[in-house]
């Protein structure tokens, strides 16, 4: 077989830093965005409230789905396409902000209305977080060591 007649192999991390810098900024921007949101309500919830026993049930809404879905979100994560993953638990999360900011901008927020969508945000993120480790599948050998410190 000569040459011209052999198929050129492509190497599929040949273009890489596009697709995993998108990737990695959206997961980051979006982890920032849902820490600073969860201590705003935390510090919310201390003004408006004064009480411990609020501040201690918003913190277990805030654990407790990642600590209990935890290792079902790493399976799923091994089983299902990651970026569905991603998407889905990422529209969620916004959605719940939609429907937080809505009810902090009607004046309507209830305590517990904050409870429930700390809760959907805390499962989302025990979702999430093992999916978006593929991005160290996306780059060459040599940027591991990087990426995981970027990550």
């Amino acid at each position: 077989m000569n040459s011209t007649s052999t198929q050129a192999v492509i190497d599929p991390l040949s273009n890489w830093q596009p697709r995993f810098w998108s990737i990695w900024l959206g997961q980051a921007l979006s982890l920032i965005g849902s820490s600073l949101t969860q201590f705003v309500l935390l510090w919310w919830i201390t003004s408006t409230t004064n009480s411990a026993s609020a501040l201690a049930i918003a913190g277990v809404m805030a654990l407790l789905p990642q600590a209990l879905l935890g290792p079902l979100g790493g399976t799923l994560a091994d089983r299902l396409p990651r970026r569905t993953i991603m998407m889905v638990t990422d529209g969620i999360t916004a959605l719940c902000m939609i429907v937080l900011v809505w009810l902090f901008s009607s004046h309507t927020v209830q305590l517990w209305h904050i409870y429930i969508l700390m809760f959907i945000c805390s499962s989302m993120q025990a979702f999430q977080s093992p999916a978006a480790a593929s991005t160290a599948n996306l780059v060459p050998q040599s940027w591991l060591p990087r990426v995981a410190g970027l990550n």
